[in-house]
Parts: C-alpha cells; sequence; structure tokens
C-alpha cells in the first residue's frame, strides 16, 4: 500500500473494510452509529486512502456501494469505478451470451467457472468484480474456439501453451478459455459431484467423450453447481451459501 498511509490508518482501514464487505455480502445496512463515526473520521484525504485500499484489494465497487447506500458521499473517483464495474459486467454477460450461443449452436459441451458463478450470490450487480471471464470447453475444439474468437475481433494472447487459452478485446474482454484445470486431485470430486454424469445426460453418446476428457483433467470441480451447457443446451444450476455470508 502507499507510503504515505501511515500504520495506525491502515489498521483502522482494514477493520472498516472487513466490516463493509461483511455488510455488503449479507445485505446489511451499516449501523448508523458507525456511520457517524466513520464519517467524522474520513475527512477527504482518508477517503481517497480508502479509496486506493479498497481498489488495490479490488473490491471498491463492494465497499463503495454500501457507504453510497448508507448516506456516506463519495470521492468521483470513487462514484465513477463503480459505475465501470457495472458496466463491465454488462458488457461481459451480454459478449458471454453470444459466445454461448455459437458454442451451443456447434455442439460444443462448455460450462462457466469461479468469478462468473460467484458474482451471482452478491445482493448488487458489479459488486463481485472481475477481471476476465473463465469458461471451461471441450479441447478438441480449440482451433475452432480460436478462430471464432478471432473473426469478433479478439487478440490471441495465448494459445495451446497451458491450460487455458487467452482472447482480448477492447474495451474490457478477457476470455480465459480453459481445456483443464490442471489438478489431478480434483479429479476425483468431480466424479463425486455427478458432472460428468450430468455432461453424460446432457450430451448423449456423442459427447461421452469429451465429458470422460473433463473427469480425467479434474476440471471444473470448483464450480459444482454451475450451468452446465452441452449439446442440446440446459441448465444445471446449484444453490450454495455464499463463501463470505454468516452461518
Amino acid at each position: 500500500m502507499e507510503q504515505e498511509i501511515r500504520n495506525a490508518d491502515l489498521s483502522d482501514m482494514m477493520c472498516d473494510l472487513l466490516y463493509l464487505l461483511g455488510c455488503g455480502v449479507n445485505e446489511k445496512m451499516p449501523a448508523k452509529a458507525y456511520i457517524k463515526t466513520f464519517q467524522e473520521a474520513y475527512d477527504e484525504d482518508k477517503m481517497q486512502m480508502m479509496y486506493r485500499f479498497s481498489k488495490a484489494h479490488f473490491v471498491e465497487a463492494l465497499t463503495g456501494t454500501v457507504l453510497k447506500k448508507a448516506g456516506v458521499k463519495l470521492p468521483t473517483e470513487w462514484e465513477q469505478s463503480i459505475a465501470k464495474a457495472i458496466r463491465k459486467v454488462i458488457l461481459f454477460d451480454r459478449e458471454r451470451a453470444e459466445i454461448f450461443s455459437y458454442m451451443d449452436e456447434q455442439r460444443i459441451w462448455h460450462m462457466p467457472l469461479k468469478g462468473v458463478i460467484l458474482k451471482e450470490f452478491y445482493p448488487s450487480i458489479g459488486m463481485r468484480q472481475m477481471s476476465d471471464n473463465d469458461i471451461l470447453f471441450d479441447k478438441d475444439y480449440a482451433k475452432q474456439i480460436r478462430d471464432y474468437m478471432i473473426s469478433r475481433g479478439y487478440e490471441v494472447e495465448v494459445f495451446e501453451q497451458g491450460n487455458h487459452d487467452v482472447y482480448e478485446k477492447e474495451p474490457v474482454y478477457n476470455f480465459e478459455m480453459h481445456t483443464s484445470d490442471a489438478n489431478r486431485h480434483r479429479a476425483g470430486a468431480v466424479q463425486a459431484s455427478g458432472l460428468v454424469e450430468r455432461l453424460y445426460r446432457r450430451a448423449g453418446a456423442a459427447g461421452r467423450a469429451g465429458a470422460r476428457r473433463a473427469s480425467a483433467s479434474g476440471a471444473g470441480a470448483a464450480s459444482a453447481g454451475a450451468e452446465v451447457r452441452s449439446f442440446p443446451a440446459g441448465q444445471q444450476r446449484g444453490k450454495a451459501r455464499h463463501p463470505l455470508s454468516q452461518t
């Protein structure tokens, strides 16, 4: 963090950050007494520090939204960050829908991973910020997907150099297309989750080879409960408590 933030200020900000995050993910308004104390303690300069501290942890949209709902005036830069986070989610959702539609038409099994799933458990759009979208798909179609992404104006940043390919396009798009999660320890968890069986049922006999490959790689265990889309396209969603929510 910036050197001008004293240790005492940083300690206070850590506590405030954690409190605001807890309020945000649990859909609770901060206590009125807390907000009163917060406004007395945070002058313009310290608000800028709190903004930068939140931004350094990629949660400025979440903390800013909580403070704004509580009636705290935010610096203009913070307001703009919240608006940009919302815009980014909307753009990603629309673009991802187009990509998924193509993969459905081409009968390529696929499913979203990580933040694409987790963002749905946050109370407001934009609260769960992401720098990219992760998608697991059948690696046999990697070259076809590469050609398709290029046709949509994407730059190929990484291709067949690891367990995922990377495609980027202005103004905000960054898609990581996973062919495996490269974690053998997850293979058993994938099998136990029933994910592979769901892929079998939805893909039919023609897609079973691809589903078996997903099982062998252990891919997607962390996204159990995510929407599984194969051919024909279908949905399989599960409910789960937010990882930061109170018990």
